[in-house]
């Protein structure tokens, strides 16, 4: 893997849009360790990439959205999350 891209909710409501995010990775859906990468997103409804530093080898993705642009409701919407390979 050398990223996911993270597509967001589409319709007219700002309900959910993310703003700082984690990604973890897994072999074994049981050992996550760190965050392989944090960041923030803008508030735009453009889709996102994320690369990780370098390629790497797992089975699973755990993406966090860790807050929201309105930190008074606490929801996340995604509309669709992809994996990127080499």
């Amino acid at each position: 893997m050398t990223g996911i891209t993270i597509l967001p909710r589409q319709d007219d409501s700002p309900n959910g849009r993310i703003k700082d995010y984690a990604v973890y990775v897994s072999k074994d859906d049981k050992r996550w360790g760190s965050p392989v990468v944090q960041g923030a997103f803008d508030d735009t409804l453009a889709l996102k990439s994320i690369a990780f530093p370098k390629p790497l080898t797992a089975r699973f993705v755990k993406f966090v959205a860790l807050n929201g642009f309105d930190n008074t409701k606490p929801f996340a919407s995604v509309a669709e999350i992809d994996v990127l390979f080499q």
